[in-house]
């Protein structure tokens, strides 16, 4: 018997029998730097990630790989939830490796199953993503920590499973992009993006001021970046700052994805998603 649901996650003890331990209730804790995972070995990374979710032990999986330790699961919401595993290896894994411990865990149950590696690269500690679903799912390496735990905890906020799939289908690609969570479509030069402007003389100080506001999302993100927020219509507002005004109001990533494509002719204002 294996826990697919939040319900089940509710009651670890249902699992006690299928490789599954409960997870002793994590203390709070102050807010983390965004760059919290400097410094630490490829297992205390699991211990700090995804803090705000409870998570469930997970012993070492039959048929599994011994070069990968498995450590804990996280559960998302519906009936048969997704499931966000963690493990840890010593070096960056094999592809083999990975993909045989997520056909072993998710062992062709309906949940589908975003399996997440840590390993240690020069310092710091980078991770390799397997999933959601499929006979061949998506495989990626050398991702950020905090990039794919943000990425994790939306997938886990997901109505329905098969909400979640198609959320990681979407997203999981641009992970691996040289611009991740930047859609440009026709506003401007790719190579200006990727190369031009972190060579600004303010590009340092804007991303510090911006790291604090990677949680952020929606209304509350563009308030934080200095936007007055002034209704215009149904679908869309007037951005106002001291710079100039704005008639385009950015949507959350997780909204733009929902949005329909524009009718031919039609004269709304376009709906520019950010992250």
């Amino acid at each position: 018997m294996v826990c697919q649901s939040a319900l089940e996650a509710a009651d670890p003890t249902r699992c006690s029998t299928s490789g599954q331990r409960s997870v002793p209730r994590r203390p709070t804790v102050p807010a983390r730097r965004v760059d919290w995972w400097r410094g630490l070995t490829s297992s205390e990374w699991c211990e700090d990630f995804l803090v705000d979710r409870e998570p469930l032990g997970w012993r070492s999986q039959e048929g599994g790989p011994t070069a990968l330790t498995p450590h804990s699961v996280f559960l998302g919401r519906g009936s048969n939830a997704l499931e966000v595993a963690l493990a840890s290896a010593a070096g960056q894994p094999k592809a083999d490796d990975v993909r045989k411990l997520w056909t072993a865990r998710q062992n062709k149950r309906p949940s589908p199953l975003l399996l997440i590696v840590g390993y240690p690269v020069e310092g710091a500690t980078k991770v390799t993503v397997c999933g959601p679903a499929g006979e061949h799912p998506t495989l990626l390496n050398g991702l950020d920590v905090s990039q794919i735990e943000r990425l994790a905890d939306a997938a886990l906020s997901e109505p329905t499973r098969h909400a979640a799939i198609r959320f990681l289908i979407a997203m999981l690609p641009e992970a691996d992009s040289d611009l991740p969570g930047v859609r440009n479509s026709g506003l401007l030069a790719g190579q200006e993006l990727r190369h031009g402007v972190p060579r600004r003389p303010d590009w340092d100080a804007a991303c510090a001021s911006g790291k604090p506001l990677l949680a952020l999302s929606g209304r509350t993100l563009v308030e934080r970046l200095g936007f007055e927020i002034d209704g215009l219509s149904v679908r869309s507002s007037v951005l106002t700052r001291q710079a100039g005004r704005s008639v385009q109001w950015p949507c959350s990533w997780r909204t733009a994805r929902r949005s329909r494509p524009r009718r031919r002719g039609s004269t709304a204002p376009r709906r520019c998603p950010t992250r």
